[in-house]
């Protein structure tokens, strides 16, 4: 496991531009020693956002619909690293919470199109919701429109996490930790304009990020069968 100061030590240490364990912290820093921390916490958020559907950035929620209310934020649900929702076939389930989980069963997802058409045009009857959809404003759009308190469990993609304390630790698989520092070389070598470092540093990255995208990213399935 590495912590943000350890992979800031390491960008200053592989570096080759800086002697001892430094930094020591990742605060009050100037000079070379602030460039490295603020690289590193670059890094992190670049590699975060490298792909859309990391596994490791992919939570499960659970919440309350409204009688009469047919749109939720991420904020309705009280998800506070909230990026965007999963909207994968049976990823989201419902029942009446006064059932309780004798009453869960999948709802199903369609166009935004399809959702005007069907839920947002005209005269309305409230019932319980078989089909969700996604607004343009990135809300779980609800039809019908509730008749009854309901409890929706699903699953959404989180927010980059920001490193800033020194015993923050990342929060992607933790043999997978070297790829910020790496990342961070990257940077700092293009700052620097040093074609051998970046192409070292490079390579390494290159090389972890193959492994983290076979680990991480979601199997791609034509019919019943795994894409190679």
């Amino acid at each position: 496991m590495s912590t943000f100061i350890q992979l800031c030590q390491k960008v200053a240490s592989e570096s080759g531009t800086i002697s001892g364990t430094l930094p020591t912290a990742v605060t009050g820093q100037s000079g070379r020693l602030l460039q490295i921390v603020n690289f590193t916490i670059d890094a992190w958020r670049q590699v975060q956002n490298s792909r859309n559907n990391w596994n490791w950035m992919r939570k499960e929620f659970s919440g309350s619909l409204t009688s009469g209310t047919a749109k939720y934020t991420g904020a309705s649900f009280s998800i506070s690293d909230f990026a965007r929702w999963v909207s994968e076939t049976d990823s989201l389930t419902l029942y009446l919470t006064a059932t309780g989980v004798s009453d869960e069963g999948e709802i199903t997802f369609i166009s935004w199109s399809d959702w005007r058409k069907s839920f947002g045009r005209g005269s309305q009857t409230n019932n319980r919701p078989t089909n969700v959809s996604i607004t343009p404003a990135n809300e779980l759009a609800f039809g019908s429109i509730p008749n009854d308190s309901y409890t929706v469990n699903g699953e959404y993609h989180t927010t980059a996490e920001v490193l800033v304390a020194n015993a923050d630790v990342p929060s992607l698989p933790e043999r997978y930790h070297d790829i910020i520092a790496y990342k961070a070389l990257v940077l700092l070598g293009e700052f620097d304009e040093a074609p051998t470092a970046i192409a070292t540093a490079q390579r390494k990255y290159n090389d972890m990020l193959s492994d983290l995208e076979r680990d991480q990213l979601p199997v791609v399935v034509v019919g019943t069968d795994p894409l190679a």
